[in-house]
């Protein structure tokens, strides 16, 4: 027996684009006032999120979407409970000032503990201690 797909109404605010390439997601993401990621269970560290975060888009997130990156609610993101996410939502597309504070917050976050030259600094430390022990 075959199942029939269910239809969603989509709001008027919210565009469905599937798979995209790089040049339209960095065109969506420009167009993006909020990032949303109601992850309800994540292992290691959701790459989406740290995308929305150097682009400076404000996130809200669930506690298992911000697993691993160490962000500070309120601050860099606006971690929630899914049951509580559509009153963040609400209050994140409404509140200019929090929307700036997040996307400033989140930006720098990932400049300090995630681009590319922490990253090899932090690599390079685990070669040097490795050799150290070796002599």
């Amino acid at each position: 027996m075959l199942h029939e797909k269910k239809k969603v109404r989509i709001p008027e605010n919210v565009t469905l684009y599937g798979s995209v390439d790089e040049d339209k997601k960095l065109q969506i993401y420009a167009a993006s006032d909020i990032a949303i990621n109601p992850m309800e269970h994540c292992s290691g560290i959701n790459l989406k999120m740290l995308e929305y975060m150097a682009a400076g888009i404000p996130v809200i997130t669930t506690y298992s979407g911000a697993s691993g990156i160490d962000v500070e609610n309120g601050r860099e993101a606006i971690i929630s409970r899914l049951e509580d996410f559509e009153k963040k939502i609400v209050r994140l597309l409404y509140d200019s000032e929090l929307r700036s504070v997040l996307s400033e917050g989140g930006r720098s976050l990932v400049e300090r503990k995630f681009s590319w030259t922490r990253i090899g600094e932090k690599i390079h430390g685990i070669y040097e201690k490795e050799l150290d022990k070796r002599g």
